[in-house]
């Protein structure tokens, strides 16, 4: 394999510009990425329609540095790809993206070191399909979601890109996702400030016991990683992603254009979106966030100051869960009934 990698190389031309866009990898990469050349694409056995899920149970050499799975709108190579999911080992992340019409839309990276995508091990990849994005599982273990940029209904075939062997490609029916409670964590009730030090991965789905009261607040302790995207906090009147549930707030923080959004997503619609310039959160640097539940509307604090608020478009009283996602670890998590001895100080 090594000296197959130097000779490729050695081969490195100008025109690897034009395959990185192909490929819709960065130019640095592309000698890596001919190790895909080996790839094989198998007609799906069954429309990908809302409930379905593909199963996919194969392994990878041990010299594979990346593979990738295209779910595709054709069986040509030039066929739109309406969802590529890449993992590269030796980069530790996984790269979601779309090609449509010959164009790569914008990646979303997420690091592989928080799940464990390995050289040279078998794997059974889950892909469902829910209302407006698919979920993604490896190896039972839910890591990622991806909102459609094209309809599922035009997907019609799999590519397998890489050193991957194939033992099963089948699409069976799913009624909720996750479809165990396993991961399901609880939230603990405290009278006071708490610290904790216990690293959660996301993503990450907890359960509320009592809800969130009025003048509870729910607290949230943690770190952006290095070159962060984006992350959310959602507050969810159910305990799963799909079926859909009515999310009283969604709390989205963007690190690219540093902005928090706030929004909410009732009877399977989202509402108007309020935006606020000037994200407190910065990559690498532990983090508090507070959602305090006021008589009327939400206000959200991030490391003991006030940074917005808002008014409720649902019955907070249905809140049940809380599920967070992107690129961020939580150190911890709690429901504080008595946030005013912050401010007392007692």
């Amino acid at each position: 394999m090594s000296c197959c990698f130097f000779n490729m190389c050695a081969d490195f031309c100008n025109d690897d510009e034009d395959l990185a866009t192909e490929y819709g990898f960065d130019v640095l990469s592309i000698v890596a990425q001919r190790l895909l050349l080996s790839s094989r694409i198998e007609k799906i056995p069954h429309e990908l329609e809302k409930g379905k899920v593909l199963s996919i149970t194969s392994s990878a050499l041990l010299n594979c540095q990346r593979w990738a799975i295209n779910l595709m709108c054709g069986e040509s190579s030039e066929a739109d790809i309406a969802f590529h999911f890449n993992p590269r080992i030796l980069q530790r992340c996984v790269v979601r993206n779309s090609r449509i019409k010959g164009q790569w839309g914008n990646e979303e990276t997420l690091l592989n070191g928080h799940f464990g995508i390995n050289h040279g091990e078998a794997f059974h990849l889950k892909i469902f399909t829910a209302d407006d994005q698919f979920f993604v599982t490896y190896n039972e273990r839910f890591i990622c979601s991806f909102r459609f940029r094209v309809s599922p209904h035009t997907i019609t075939h799999v590519e397998l890109s890489g050193s991957l062997g194939l033992d099963e490609i089948i699409v069976e029916d799913f009624h909720k996702f996750p479809m165990g409670d396993e991961d399901l964590y609880v939230v603990e009730e405290i009278d006071g400030a708490v610290l904790n030090d216990t690293q959660m991965k996301t993503p990450f789905r907890s359960v509320l016991p009592a809800g969130l009261q009025l003048n509870w607040q729910l607290e949230v302790h943690g770190i952006p990683r290095m070159l962060p995207q984006t992350f959310s906090v959602g507050l969810r009147e159910g305990i799963y992603l799909w079926p859909s549930t009515n999310i009283t707030l969604q709390l989205t923080a963007y690190f690219g254009n540093n902005m928090l959004v706030r929004n909410a997503f009732i009877d399977n619609k989202w509402g108007h979106e309020e935006r606020t310039k000037g994200n407190k959160f910065l990559p690498a640097t532990p983090f508090s966030l507070w959602i305090r539940r006021g008589p009327k509307r939400y206000s959200i604090w991030v490391n003991g100051k006030l940074q917005a608020e808002f008014t409720y478009k649902s019955d907070p009283d249905q809140v049940k869960s809380v599920y967070i996602q992107g690129d961020v670890d939580i150190r911890g998590i709690y429901v504080n009934k008595n946030p005013e001895k912050y401010f007392l100080g007692t």
